[in-house]
């Protein structure tokens, strides 16, 4: 089906940060304190988080935490009741959180947290580690004065599940499983002359993002068609109601969707579903009545990753992260909207 809107191709960012550091599924993104955070899983499987004090032009390699705890995937931030908090998918699946002390500077592992919720089997994980580092990790927000968090379980429905002790642990009792379930796609060599004819070449397994607006908690997810997605919370974002989804004509990809909310819009960003080029693209539109089939701007930039990228609203600019396609360097860069 044909779209509705014409795209502006080709957009400079503002300004461009290129770190050395190399990461596992893509790039996590808070605003702590005034200066931007940034967390990934490193190629060992460690958690890293570093610090910019300048707007995301630079990162202070002094501030740079690795983490003892280790995971396949990319990490997720949150800022609650004037902590940071980081929540990850362990070697074994189970979504994980954690908080720092007051300053920002330390993640104290007394406050780490197990949960029994998982993306993928034990088993699984044990066989082959190469292939877990496909599946999405979880996204955490802050609504109705809770910490939320949302992933996509073994039998890819989405899930949310909610905090009612001040993020010390998740309740299990909140649980929400939504009848929607997102995208997965494992490729395998198929030519006789393969070395290993049918091992997995390829495999896609993306989450969920999330955003809040006036205390209505919006998610966006990909589908089993690769379109993009967005529904809506109904009662006090306890549950979604499909009668809320839309789904976004024209636009598809492998990769988990970022949403933030900036400036009265909410805005959606993807990488393109093109395997040769897979271009970072923004949708915006407003937040009271998005319709993202409508929107007030796309934007399709030059850089490309075949991750899932990462969006923050930051003072009067969106920050944008990803990882790029042939080194998994991290790339953050800023676009005025």
């Amino acid at each position: 089906m044909a779209k509705h809107y014409a795209a502006s191709i080709g957009q400079a960012f503002q300004y461009k940060y290129s770190s050395t550091e190399t990461c596992l599924g893509g790039v996590a993104l808070a605003n702590y304190q005034d200066q931007i955070y940034m967390a990934w899983t490193g190629r060992d499987h460690h958690l890293n988080l570093m610090a910019s004090r300048d707007g995301g032009k630079t990162f202070d390699t002094h501030s740079k935490m690795i983490l003892p705890e280790r995971s396949y995937n990319r990490p997720t931030l949150a800022v609650y009741q004037h902590q940071l908090f980081l929540s990850w998918i362990d070697i074994n699946g189970h979504i994980c959180l954690m908080h720092t002390n007051s300053d920002g500077t330390i993640f104290h592992k007394l406050t780490k947290y197990i949960s029994h919720e998982t993306t993928y089997s034990v088993f699984f994980a044990a066989f082959s580690a190469m292939r877990s580092e496909n599946y999405a990790g979880p996204i955490l927000a802050v609504c109705n004065q809770q910490l939320v968090v949302a992933w996509t379980g073994q039998d890819q429905h989405l899930n949310l599940m909610r905090s009612l002790d001040g993020g010390h642990s998740f309740d299990s009792s909140t649980k929400y499983t939504s009848p929607e379930s997102s995208y997965s796609s494992i490729e395998r060599a198929r030519t006789l002359n393969s070395p290993r004819p049918g091992r997995v070449i390829k495999s896609y397994h993306p989450g969920p993002g999330l955003a809040v607006y006036n205390e209505h908690l919006f998610m966006t997810w990909i589908s089993q068609e690769r379109l993009l997605n967005l529904m809506c919370a109904t009662d006090n974002s306890i549950s979604f109601e499909s009668s809320t989804k839309t789904t976004i004509r024209g636009q598809s990809s492998h990769t988990t969707p970022a949403l933030a909310i900036h400036r009265g819009q909410v805005i959606l960003a993807w990488s393109g579903s093109n395997d040769w080029n897979p271009t970072l693209n923004l949708l915006l539109c407003p937040a009271e009545t998005p319709d993202f089939n409508h929107p007030g701007q796309h934007i399709i930039f030059n850089d490309t990753s075949d991750q899932a990228p990462a969006l923050l609203s930051y003072h009067d600019k969106i920050i944008i992260a990803w990882s790029g396609i042939v080194n998994h360097q991290i790339n953050l860069a800023a676009y005025a909207c």
